[in-house]
């Protein structure tokens, strides 16, 4: 679908057009802020149509863009510098369909979280510029693709398959794990970042678990130099769900070595009946676990046990307690039903904090990582 190539960005521009409510002096103070936290040159401003287009037309190669605006001029120039550091951000909170030239284009996108999703966009742009990505498409459909990144060195390597969390709804999309599969593939492993159809966005059960389960089967057509037969699911919240589902399918090509599952969902009956996530369950399984218990069967890892995949789950104690709490009652039952768990729960760390490099969070999944997946 599209490739980017590695750039060295001196400064990133927030630029919005004149369909933006944003307050300019709220939003030069967030770019000032961000600026100091990534240490480079974060400004923003907001351009009437022709001075956007002048800008966006004479910018800098090293220097990134986000824009926010629905101008069709603007997200036509836009898709045309799709390979470049660019991200569109969309500031509807309302989830709607993103512009067709942009999807077209394959610019990355964000969307559906307002200006909540400034510090995602602003985090995935970075990302984008450090290291190379190629994008394949696995289906038809928007949401069916993944994020290729490979280290140095001809391989064949070791993969790692990134599945988002976000509750399983459409405003969350790849790009929270942009940063993560960075830091791993400069760590000598591949990543292969998916995306899949969520809830309002032509997923729910069993839509967004068979496209979980197909994005990591497109493993084995890529023309890359991958090791399959070390490959671990690493799934971070939902992610975590769709990771020990996909595990526990039988007759997969890609038959993974490790789940490591970050804050994940594992047993999906317990959690709709606490409402875990905003009953994000709920709205995944268009129902609670007595009114589709055949469907609760088949999508919860619980219900599915022995998945036959060694796994290791890993939880902030600063994360939701009762998710805490089923983590552990799921591995005890995984354990008598005979599959290898082990849990690991760390100290002063929250939801987040399991996918941020340079926390020690992060610091401590990678060591384990290493452990158990070592790159030769």
């Amino acid at each position: 679908m599209g490739a980017t190539a590695a750039t060295e960005l001196g400064a990133v521009e927030l630029l919005f057009g004149p369909d933006s409510t944003v307050d300019a002096e709220w939003l030069r103070g967030w770019a000032r802020s961000a600026g100091e936290e990534h240490g480079l040159s974060v400004t923003a401003s907001t351009a009437d149509e022709a001075d956007l287009l002048r800008r966006l037309g004479e910018r800098d190669p090293g220097v990134g863009v986000i824009l926010a605006t629905e101008l069709p001029a603007a997200l036509e120039l836009a898709a045309a510098m799709a390979c470049t550091p660019l991200i569109w951000l969309g500031m509807r909170v309302a989830i709607g369909e993103p512009p067709r030239v942009l999807v077209d284009a394959g610019v990355q996108i964000v969307r559906g979280r307002g200006l909540d999703g400034l510090p995602w966009a602003l985090k995935s742009l970075l990302a984008r510029a450090r290291m190379p990505v190629a994008t394949h498409a696995y289906g038809p459909q928007r949401d069916q693709v993944g994020d290729l990144r490979l280290p140095d060195g001809g391989g064949p390597h070791p993969v790692v398959v990134l599945i988002h969390g976000g509750a399983w709804r459409a405003n969350w999309e790849r790009d929270l794990m942009d940063s993560i599969a960075v830091d791993l593939s400069a760590r000598g492993y591949a990543t292969w970042n998916l995306d899949y159809r969520r809830v309002a966005s032509g997923g729910g059960w069993p839509t967004t678990c068979e496209d979980a389960a197909a994005g990591i089967e497109a493993l084995a057509a890529l023309d890359a130099p991958l090791d399959l037969d070390r490959v671990v699911l690493l799934g971070h919240s939902a992610g975590g769900h769709l990771a020990a589902w996909a595990a526990a399918q039988e007759g997969a090509r890609v038959k993974p070595a490790l789940v490591l599952s970050l804050a994940g969902v594992l047993d999906l009956v317990e959690g709709a009946r606490r409402g875990v996530y905003e009953r994000a369950i709920e709205g995944l399984m268009d129902g609670l676990p007595e009114d589709r218990d055949a469907a609760y069967a088949a999508a919860s890892p619980a219900e599915l046990l022995p998945i036959g995949t060694p796994q290791l789950l890993v939880h902030g104690l600063l994360d939701l307690a009762d998710n805490v709490d089923m983590n552990r009652g799921y591995a005890d039952r995984a354990r008598a039903a005979g599959d290898e768990v082990e849990v690991v729960e760390l100290p002063g760390a929250d939801h987040f904090h399991v996918i941020e490099p340079g926390t020690d969070a992060w610091a401590r999944i990678v060591e384990l990582l290493g452990e158990r997946l070592p790159v030769r």
